[in-house]
């Protein structure tokens, strides 16, 4: 492919980005909708949420209870103003994400062994044939996560998306 041949075929890809950029902002929006839906309905009652951070003091689960309550109510708020292109609700959410993210890796090993002793626990309700297999979906559940908003800082420090907020 001869230089000229590259030159334009890196514009037209710039153009169809550059189009795109509105619908990812939409996509990743909605998600992170989505994904302050999902964080409330799953940290469920603190006594619930404090079975997977056993071993860690109260005070420290309490915290994480009510971050993860602001992370969702901030979630559904945040996603809805980055849809109208706010530049403080991506702000906002971006420091949110990196938060969650610092804090998963910090207590990420306590909270997939005290998964795992619940999963494979009778108080679990589920079935010993089914628990390795509950446990697996369970991890890949997390990794999804993690990589959502890990996506999420990624795209949305893109010099590309800031200067779209900022306009």
């Amino acid at each position: 492919m001869s230089t000229a041949s590259c030159i334009k075929l890196s514009a037209i890809i710039n153009f169809i980005l550059k189009m795109n950029l509105i619908m990812l902002i939409k996509v990743f929006s909605y998600l992170i909708i989505f994904y302050g839906v999902y964080h409330l309905l799953g940290i469920g009652d603190f006594e619930h949420f404090s079975i997977m951070f056993k071993g860690l003091p109260k005070v420290v689960t309490l915290f994480l209870y009510f971050f993860s309550v602001l992370y969702g109510v901030c979630g559904l708020y945040s996603g809805a103003k980055i849809l109208k292109k706010e530049d403080w609700a991506r702000k906002f959410f971006l420091v949110l994400t990196v938060v969650s993210v610092v804090l998963g890796f910090g207590v990420g090993s306590t909270v997939i062994a005290n998964f795992r002793e619940f999963i494979f626990s009778k108080a679990s309700g589920i079935p010993s044939a089914y628990a390795q297999d509950v446990f697996r979906m369970g991890l890949v559940f997390t990794s999804l996560a993690t990589v959502f908003e890990l996506a999420v800082v990624v795209f949305f420090t893109r010099p590309r998306i800031v200067a779209l907020f900022r306009k």
